[in-house]
């Protein structure tokens, strides 16, 4: 995982259920993809490989579908 001012977040697709291991940046909200999940044990998998407590990693929905769809989380 890159260093710096950034938060492990899982984005997940509240239409299609995809999941994908984020960086997301502390001060301006950006999102950097670092992997895409296809099982539960590919979360644990990356937060062991990089010293990240797995409850450190919160799940985050996609933002523009949240937008279209008017849901507030």
């Amino acid at each position: 995982m890159p260093q710096g001012d950034l938060d492990p977040v899982i984005r997940c697709s509240i239409c299609t259920g995809e999941q994908v291991i984020c960086a997301k940046d502390r001060k301006t909200g950006e999102m950097h993809e670092l992997m895409l999940v296809r099982a539960p044990s590919d979360i644990e998998g990356f937060c062991t490989a990089n010293g990240i407590d797995v409850k450190k990693c919160r799940k985050n929905t996609d933002p523009i579908t949240r937008r279209i769809y008017g849901i507030t989380i």
